[in-house]
């Protein structure tokens, strides 16, 4: 049994302490900066609140600590739990605000021999490992595009505003789009816009370019008053290769194309969250590195910082 502690009392944090409450693991608390939501969230979930960060961190051995605070936070948060002598941390997506950021993290993990997992939860998801495992397995060949298109209604807090659609939501399939190459990026185009008035932009239209020829069209954002699409069916996509294509609608609609005709492809519907905590679990257990580490967060951040340059 596992002791775990969570800094933040937003949606994440809530969505983590159903899931644990599930898996038996010894919930030490919760801290969160604004105490009404932080002593509402701990008492749903019968846990202690902590309205002091480092006092969390100092109330006895904490195996794994998990981040669900805004990006803004989690490079102080991670360098704190660093100095507290944390050496297992799962953080939420994105791990900082620039590349820059995400450089100290990996200097600091490096440094401290911290084991990090990222919420890039979307790989789990039974559609897009499914199609990755197609995509490796030559059932299209050779890849050579690919194209995401994901909208959302506006997003619950400002500072996702501010953040940027980018960096707060498209750098997930970003991220899916780096797995499915598996290449080095070339060159990053894109286009952007700014309805809601943040310091970031709320759509975008990035194309990215990668050394092996592959092109990846990402197209998405936040719309006002959007609906809360049932099933989360929020992003279409396409694989194209050489021998026919591989396409998707979020979360269970898989097709596959190609010299057999076209067929409907079976998928599992996944707790990607679940799925993700249970692979870093594993990684711990096993003595291995997480799925996915600090070096896919540079490659999407890298993406990120030159698509808004």
């Amino acid at each position: 049994m596992l002791k775990i502690a969570i800094l933040g009392a937003g949606y994440a944090s809530e969505y983590y302490l159903k899931l644990l409450s599930g898996l038996n693991h010894n919930l030490i608390g919760i801290c969160s900066r604004t105490s009404e939501k932080g002593m509402k969230v701990a008492s749903k979930y019968k846990i202690e609140y902590f309205d002091k960060y480092e006092k969390m961190l100092k109330s006895e051995s904490i195996d794994i600590l998990i981040i669900t605070t805004p990006s803004s936070n989690h490079l102080n948060a991670i360098q704190t739990a660093a100095k507290n002598n944390i050496k297992n941390i799962f953080c939420e997506k994105p791990v900082g605000t620039s590349i820059t950021e995400c450089k100290e993290v990996e200097k600091i993990c490096n440094d401290y021999g911290i084991r990090l997992g990222i919420g890039y939860k979307m790989r789990f998801e039974g559609i897009f490992s499914h199609a990755k495992i197609m995509l490796d397995k030559g059932y299209i060949g050779d890849l050579v595009s690919i194209t995401f298109c994901f909208f959302q209604t506006e997003p619950p807090n400002t500072w996702y505003l501010d953040d940027g659609v980018i960096r707060e939501t498209l750098s997930h399939v970003i991220d899916l789009s780096n797995w499915y190459v598996n290449d080095k990026v070339e060159s990053v185009l894109c286009s952007r816009r700014n309805f809601f008035g943040g310091k970031g932009e709320d759509r975008a239209s990035l194309i990215i370019n990668y050394s092996s020829g592959v092109m990846a069209n990402i197209n998405g954002g936040w719309i006002l008053n959007y609906p809360f699409i049932p099933g989360r069916r929020n992003i279409i996509f396409q694989l194209v290769g050489r021998n026919g294509y591989i396409s998707g609608i979020r979360p269970d609609v898989l097709n596959l194309c190609n010299e057999k005709g076209p067929q409907l492809v079976k998928t599992k519907t996944i707790d990607s969250i679940k799925a993700e905590f249970q692979d870093f679990v594993k990684s711990l257990k096993d003595g291995n590195s997480p799925s996915i580490t600090i070096k896919d967060a540079l490659n999407v951040h890298s993406i990120v910082e030159n698509s808004l340059l």
